[in-house]
């Protein structure tokens, strides 16, 4: 007979989700390799992934094109957005299969992006229209 005192399980903290709603579905996902600059070679989790649906998606940094003033905007050309839900090695030069996130409500703090782009008000309403939604959150 099991005791009442005792600890069943545990749950890990997950510090990528603002809220639980709406949930978070999780897709296989291609994604495009040596898309990373320098020694680093992961894409982490957190990274968010733009491409066509069915295709190779790319960092959305890579997919938009960074203006001087380190801002794009998604354009109907990359419909499909993804957050990477694991670290996924992409320095091989071959594509690599993933899991990520294809709805959801992150914390806007855990979106991965190149350091030198920032993700833009148009681009978090295109996240919206596909089911991610990014807050901020402490």
């Amino acid at each position: 007979m099991a005791r009442l005192d005792q600890t069943v399980g545990t749950a890990d903290y997950n510090d990528i989700f603002a809220a639980a709603t709406p949930t978070a579905h999780v897709t296989t996902v291609k994604v495009q390799g040596n898309q990373v600059d320098g020694d680093n070679e992961t894409l982490h989790r957190g990274t968010v992934l733009v491409g066509t649906p069915g295709g190779t998606l790319k960092p959305i940094e890579a997919a938009v094109g960074i203006t001087a003033s380190g801002t794009g905007a998604i354009t109907v050309s990359a419909p499909t957005v993804v957050v990477l839900a694991e670290d996924v090695d992409v320095a091989n030069g071959v594509d690599s299969k993933a899991q990520a996130y294809k709805t959801g409500n992150f914390r806007f703090e855990a979106l991965l992006t190149d350091p030198d782009y920032t993700l833009t008000a148009a681009d978090l309403d295109y996240m919206r229209t596909h089911g991610i939604l990014v807050s901020d959150s402490l």
